[in-house]
Order: structure tokens, then C-alpha cells, then sequence
């Protein structure tokens, strides 16, 4: 499902994840690229959309911002999100990637918790420990973008403790 449009710009998620139930997908990771400029750019949608799987009807919003230039830092607004996963009891994780942490919420969107970590570009929840699994890529100086020299960008994988407890277990550098 595309959400959003500026100029010729399409905006459509990279990431969704399946209730425990199977019933309902969560969306995020909403990304679209437009050319009105003549070196072009790129949009980030700052929400996390659901919708009933199966279904013929559109997304709804469940967390953020639907409005493409709006994103925050408060408690359930988005700089950036850019993955969504679940745990067994259907609380919605989403990689806050530019306001460095997770957000957990319920299935009714409630916001619960924060969990600091630097630009965690991807989360997964083990479905049997709740373990909570941050895929980080972060460059090395100033500069949001700055990926262009492999020397400048470091990927980390941090294993973390489940909802209850999420201390690190583990961290380990990522080949590029």
C-alpha cells in the first residue's frame, strides 16, 4: 500500500510484521524517492501504519505522523522510522532510527516504553524469549549520510534482554 505523495513522489513501507494473532500487519520504513529537484531526493514517511490482513481496505495510521514533513521526538512521534516487529504478547517495536531508540507499544497503539540505542536501522523479536535483536548502522562523524566510505560507517548487532528487562546481552560489530 503507497502512502503519501509529494510532488511525483510515492511513499511505500520496507517493513511490516504480523500480529501474534496473524489478524493484523503492522507498516513502517515508509520510503519513496521524487525527482522534482534535479539531483533528486529522498522522503521518509514518520509513521507506522496497520491494517487487517486480508482485507481490501487501506491502512490506517497506528503511531506518528501521517503527514510526510511532520516527525518529532516526543513519545510516539518518529524521525525516521525504519522497521516494525512484534512479540508473542503483540506489543509493536519500532526502530526509531534518528531519535536513537525503540518504541514499544500495545496493539492499541498506547505508547509503553523507550529503549535508547544509536540508529537502530532494523529490530526483530526472538518469538520465544522476547529477546530484542538491534541491527545499528551508524557513521562514524557528523553528518547524516555520510555513507559513502566504507571506513566511515560502523554496523553493530546488540542482543537485548526481553519488554521486561532489555539489558545488553551482547553487542558485536558487522561486516560490511
Amino acid at each position: 500500500q503507497q502512502v503519501g505523495k509529494k510532488g511525483g513522489e510515492m511513499l511505500a513501507p520496507r517493513s511490516i510484521a504480523f500480529s501474534p494473532d496473524n489478524k493484523t500487519l503492522y507498516l513502517a520504513g515508509y520510503v519513496g524517492q521524487w525527482n522534482d529537484q534535479s539531483w533528486g531526493s529522498r522522503s521518509w514517511g514518520n509513521m507506522v501504519m496497520k491494517m487487517t490482513y486480508g482485507s481490501d481496505q487501506a491502512p490506517t495510521l497506528f503511531a506518528g505522523d501521517a503527514e510526510q514533513e511532520k516527525f518529532g521526538t516526543a513519545e510516539g512521534k518518529f524521525r525516521m522510522p525504519t522497521s516494525v516487529a512484534c512479540d508473542l504478547l503483540g506489543r509493536v517495536y519500532v526502530s526509531d532510527y534518528m531519535n536513537n531508540r525503540i518504541q514499544i507499544f500495545d496493539a492499541e497503539g498506547k505508547f509503553l516504553k523507550a529503549i535508547a540505542i544509536p540508529n537502530p536501522n532494523l529490530v526483530k523479536v526472538h518469538q520465544k524469549t522476547g529477546d530484542i535483536y538491534v541491527f545499528s548502522l551508524q557513521t562514524l562523524e557528523a553528518g547524516f549520510h555520510r555513507t559513502s566510505q566504507k571506513d566511515d560507517v560502523e554496523a553493530t548487532m546488540s542482543h537485548l534482554g526481553p519488554f521486561e528487562n532489555p539489558v545488553l546481552k551482547n553487542k558485536c560489530p558487522l561486516p560490511l
